[in-house]
C-alpha cells in the first residue's frame, strides 16, 4: 500500500520535536572524556536541562504530551561520559560540551530514539518528543519506507524565520542531502502530515529524510527570496548547508533559519 500524505506523527511544536530556550544553563566543568576513536582528553563540559515527552496525535503543544520517564541521554561522541535517565516528569541534566559542535541522545524501548546535535553554547531548557513505534509504524510502511531500521537512520529538518519567538515555519524552502541511497524528501503539509506530491515545505516547514546511512552527511537548504543557515545542527563552510550526524535507528533533529 502506498500513499500521497502519511502521517508525519503529531502537530509539532517548537523546532520540529525539539527546543531550546529559557536562561538555566548550569555552570561548565572539566572533565577527560573520550570520543569515538578512543582518545581521552580534557574538555569543558556543561550541563543542561531536559524535558522529554511522548508525542500524540492531536497534540498542539508539549503540555498536550505526557512525560517519559526512563529515557536515556547520553552525549554523542563521548563514551567516556556516563549516561543518564529521565525522573518522573521525563526531566533530566545531560553533559554537553561547553563549546563547539555537540549534541546528546535520548534513547527508550519502543519509541524512535533522536540525536540532537547543535554548535554550544545554547542556553536554556531543551524540550523534545519522541514518536512511538506504534505510531511510526503503519505511517512509514504505507509510504515504502523500512521500521524499525536497525541498518540506518532518519533526519528530521526544520525550517524557520531565523529571529521568530515563538518559531514560525517558513514555506518555500527546498532541501537536499548528500547521501544517494536516502529516501526522501518527504515535505510535509500544513497539518503536519507526510505528502508525496510536495517539492518544497509548506507552511510547516517540515521535511525528513529516512533510510540515511550512519555518518555524517550533509544537508543544503535554498529559498527563492531569503537565506538560510543552521540553527540547530552543525553549520558547515558554505552558507545555506550543515553537517549532520546520523545513527542507526535514531532520528536526527536539526533546524535551519531563513529570512
Amino acid at each position: 500500500m502506498s500513499c500521497t500524505k502519511c502521517l508525519w506523527g503529531v502537530a509539532l511544536v517548537c523546532g520540529l520535536l525539539a527546543c531550546g530556550g529559557g536562561d538555566d544553563e548550569t555552570e561548565g566543568v572539566t572533565a577527560s572524556t573520550g570520543g569515538s576513536g578512543g582518545t581521552g582528553g580534557s574538555e569543558s563540559l556543561s550541563t543542561i536541562p531536559v524535558i522529554i515527552h511522548a508525542a500524540a496525535v492531536g497534540a498542539t503543544s508539549f503540555d498536550d504530551m505526557d512525560p517519559i520517564a526512563d529515557a536515556e541521554l547520553c552525549t554523542w561522541d563521548r563514551p567516556g561520559l556516563s549516561c543518564t535517565s529521565t525522573d518522573a516528569l521525563g526531566g533530566a541534566d545531560v553533559q554537553v560540551l561547553s563549546s563547539g559542535d555537540t549534541g546528546f541522545t535520548i534513547e527508550k524501548a519502543d519509541f524512535l530514539g533522536v540525536l540532537l546535535p547543535f554548535t554550544a553554547p545554547i542556553p536554556g531548557t531543551f524540550r523534545a518528543a519522541l514518536f512511538p513505534d506504534a505510531l511510526l509504524t503503519p505511517a512509514l510502511t504505507a509510504l515504502g519506507l523500512t521500521y524499525p531500521d536497525t541498518a540506518n537512520g532518519a533526519v528530521f529538518i526544520l525550517a524557520r524565520e531565523s529571529t521568530s519567538i515563538p518559531d514560525k515555519p517558513v514555506a518555500g524552502v527546498t532541501v537536499t542531502l548528500s547521501a544517494a541511497t536516502s529516501q526522501g524528501p518527504f515535505y510535509a503539509d500544513e497539518n503536519g502530515m507526510m505528502d508525496t506530491t510536495l517539492t518544497q515545505t509548506s507552511e510547516s516547514g517540515q521535511v525528513s529524510f529516512w533510510s540515511v546511512p550512519p555518518g555524517e552527511v550533509t544537508l543544503s537548504a535554498s529559498h527563492a527570496i531569503v537565506d538560510c543557515e543552521a540553527i540547530e545542527g552543525w553549520p558547515a563552510e558554505t552558507p545555506g548547508e550543515m553537517t549532520v550526524p546520523v545513527q542507526a535507528n535514531m532520528a536526527t533533529l536539526v533546524t535551519f533559519g531563513c529570512m
